[in-house]
């Protein structure tokens, strides 16, 4: 070989008759107007290009061919994919499943057409190895084509992009604290609402109890049917214990009040019961509370939660009798609180999420009722679980600081 300037010589060997005279002399020319680069100095950008992609946070790929096989893949799209052998097979031979999917397609698209494909919020189901479970990931990728220069066809495709899983469920979680937020705000306003018509109904139903106290003074001056007398003395006795059930309401949704830290707990249980039987009067409650027992936590707040697990045990019931057992018993620091009842218990799927805020197992159910018990529990260092009886019912288990 022999270099002129910017031109390069191959002479082939001659030609040369049987004699060994030579008879034709056949010689190449090639241009070589670029500067020349030394193998080594190839090898060397390669490396460097090449740990350049093996460090970089995104994963990537590099398909040739229209059957779409892989001749580079890095670290990342290696941890991604849970595979380590992609290099030399195809896409359809590494991951069949995907063919169903219509990725293949995709890609065929993109090889033909030669414009680029971007996806964003992909979900697939990912490996950290081939006999792994499946996981869900989340990823942008774009497909983008290779041609060897800008009017050439294609002939392979770059693969890259990010796993966004970490962001996808963070963002998730915020859009679900939301919807929470605006939930409690409403709740919020309809216990607010509920204090003001408690307020303004104690008026009427005194008044409606003055006139049949008076009404039956009066029928009790003259001889008039029996019937009547105890009509009249019923009607007092419901819008007594109808007052008295809304001044219960009003207490518990006042927040302005005095509240002392330490009470004694049976007292305000009976008035949690007592406030929950207006809406189901078919209510046995058999107590286990020793006398004099106090607890050390907001005495309102422990109320609403009572008054929520009975609520909940009560629709468990259904339109049947009612039987509930309030076990109250020491522990250390702390006072164990039970509630048993006799209805349908918990379904077995439900069972683990029933204090997750919004869930709830009624049709009509607004699933904050056992998340606000959680919080309030939680609130005082206490702990609340639910559990299905051997038997039949459920029981709702919670601790609180004693006093």
């Amino acid at each position: 070989m022999a270099i002129a300037g910017k031109r390069q010589r191959q002479l082939d060997p001659p030609n040369r008759a049987e004699a060994g005279n030579v008879t034709a002399l056949f010689g190449t020319l090639a241009e070589a107007t670029g500067p020349h680069q030394p193998p080594h100095a190839v090898a060397k950008e390669r490396d460097a290009l090449r740990r350049l992609f093996d460090q970089a946070p995104g994963f990537m790929a590099l398909l040739e061919g229209p059957k779409h096989r892989y001749t580079f893949s890095n670290p990342a799209n290696n941890r991604l994919l849970g595979r380590c052998d992609l290099v030399g097979k195809t896409v359809a031979e590494a991951f069949p499943e995907l063919v169903a999917e219509g990725l293949i397609e995709i890609l065929d698209k993109v090889y033909v057409t030669g414009e680029p494909w971007i996806g964003t919020g992909l979900a697939f189901e990912s490996r950290d190895h081939p006999d792994a479970a499946a996981h869900q990931r989340v990823v942008n990728l774009t497909y983008q084509p290779v041609r060897a220069a800008a009017d050439a066809p294609v002939t392979g495709i770059f693969i890259e992009g990010h796993d966004v899983t970490e962001q996808h469920e963070a963002h998730a979680r915020i859009q679900t604290r939301h919807m929470e937020l605006i939930h409690v705000s409403r709740v919020s306003a309809m216990g607010t609402m509920a204090s003001t018509v408690a307020h303004e109904l104690n008026q009427p139903l005194a008044a409606i109890a003055n006139y049949l106290s008076a009404a039956g003074r009066i029928a009790g001056r003259t001889a008039v049917d029996p019937l009547l007398e105890q009509c009249l003395a019923s009607a007092q006795q419901a819008s007594l214990r109808a007052g008295n059930i809304l001044r219960l309401l009003r207490d518990m949704t006042l927040s302005g009040m005095e509240i002392s830290p330490v009470f004694e707990v049976g007292e305000a249980v009976h008035q949690a019961v007592e406030l929950a039987r207006a809406s189901h009067q078919d209510l046995v409650v058999a107590y286990d509370i020793e006398a004099g027992t106090a607890a050390r936590v907001d005495r309102i707040q422990f109320q609403q939660v009572m008054l929520n697990l009975i609520r909940n045990a009560q629709e468990a019931c259904g339109d049947g009798p009612c039987q509930l057992r309030i076990r109250v018993a020491p522990a250390g620091s702390f006072l164990d609180i039970s509630i048993t009842d006799n209805g349908a218990g918990f379904s077995e799927e439900d069972l683990p999420n029933v204090f997750e805020a919004l869930m709830t197992t009624k049709p009509a159910g607004m699933g904050v009722g056992l998340s606000v018990c959680r919080t309030i529990i939680e609130t005082y260092g206490g702990r609340i679980s639910a559990h299905n009886c051997p038997d039949g019912g459920a029981m709702v288990r919670f601790t609180i600081p004693a006093g």
